[in-house]
C-alpha cells in the first residue's frame, strides 16, 4: 500500500472486505498514520464491494481464455489489464487511465478516439448510479425492532432463518446491527439478510385479535342459523293451494 500511495497519493477513503489481515491493529494505526480513513463493507454482503468483484469476475474469464488457447498466465493478465485501465467506463465515460491522469488517455497500439483533455464527470456519474438503483425499494427496518436473520445451510433441512430472536442496535443505511434479545450474540448484516417479526406484546395482541375474530365469527354463523331456520318455517306455511283433479270427460262412457 506503501508503494501505491507513493505512486498514487493517498485516498480519502480505503474500502475493504473483512478478513482478518484488514482488522488488524497495525492496519488501524496505519490508515491514522498515513492520514485516510478505512472503510469495512458489511460482512456476508459482496456487492457492497461491487466494483472489485466485477473486475476479479472478469480477470478470471481472460485468465480462462487463456488457459485454453495455451497461453502465458502473465503476459495474458497484462494484456487484459492494459485493455481495462485504457477503455472508458460506462458510468463515468473515461478510462480508469484518464481518471486517476487528469483526463491522460493511455496510448495503446488502437488510435485514441476521445479527446485527450477529457476529464470524469461528476455529474454524470451520479446519474448513472441513480439510474442503476432505480426500482430498489429501502428496507424499513428501524432500531428496536424484533427480527430474525439468514444463516448458512449446513445441508438440505437447515432453515433459512435462524429462530433466534434479535433486536436491531444499530441501522447505518442498509447495515444493521442486532443483538440477541435474551444473550449477548451480535450479528451485523445487510438489510436483505433480517426478515422482521411480531414483538411478544404484538403477538398477544394478534391472539386476542384473533380470539375475537373467532367469537364474532361463531356469532355471526349462530344468527345466519337461526334466520335460516325462520326462513324454512315462513317457506312451509306459505304453500300453494292444490289443484282439484277431476276425471277426463271422455271417460264418462265407460264404467269403471
Amino acid at each position: 500500500m506503501e508503494k501505491i500511495f507513493t505512486n498514487k497519493g493517498v485516498p480519502a477513503v480505503c474500502q475493504s472486505d473483512n478478513g482478518s489481515p484488514f482488522q488488524s491493529k497495525e492496519m488501524e494505526q496505519f490508515a491514522q498514520s498515513s492520514g485516510y480513513r478505512h472503510h469495512h463493507i458489511t460482512p456476508e454482503w459482496p456487492r457492497a464491494n461491487g466494483t472489485v468483484e466485477r473486475f476479479n469476475r472478469n480477470m478470471k474469464e481472460a485468465l480462462r481464455a487463456a488457459t485454453l488457447e495455451g497461453k502465458s498466465l502473465r503476459g495474458a493478465s497484462q494484456g487484459f489489464l492494459q485493455m481495462y485501465r485504457s477503455t472508458p467506463h460506462s458510468a463515468t465515460g473515461a478510462s480508469p487511465h484518464a481518471a486517476l491522469h487528469g483526463g491522460r488517455e493511455m496510448r495503446t497500439v488502437l488510435p485514441l478516439m476521445t479527446p485527450t483533455d477529457h476529464v470524469i464527470d461528476r455529474i454524470r456519474d451520479q446519474r448513472f448510479k441513480v439510474k442503476m438503483r432505480n426500482g430498489l425499494q429501502p428496507h424499513k427496518l428501524r432500531v428496536g425492532d424484533s427480527v430474525i436473520v439468514k444463516q448458512t445451510k449446513a445441508n438440505k433441512l437447515t432453515p433459512t432463518f435462524n429462530p433466534t430472536p434479535l433486536r436491531i442496535t444499530e441501522v447505518q443505511g442498509s447495515t444493521i446491527t442486532a443483538r440477541e434479545i435474551n444473550g449477548t450474540w451480535t450479528i451485523t448484516r445487510d438489510a436483505s439478510y433480517f426478515r422482521k417479526i411480531a414483538s411478544d406484546t404484538r403477538a398477544d395482541n394478534e391472539d386476542d385479535q384473533d380470539a375475537s375474530d373467532e367469537s364474532n365469527e361463531e356469532t355471526e354463523n349462530e344468527n345466519r342459523g337461526n334466520q335460516q331456520e325462520t326462513l324454512d318455517e315462513s317457506t312451509e306455511k306459505r304453500q300453494r293451494p292444490r289443484r282439484t283433479t277431476r276425471r277426463p270427460s271422455y271417460l264418462e262412457d265407460y264404467d269403471t
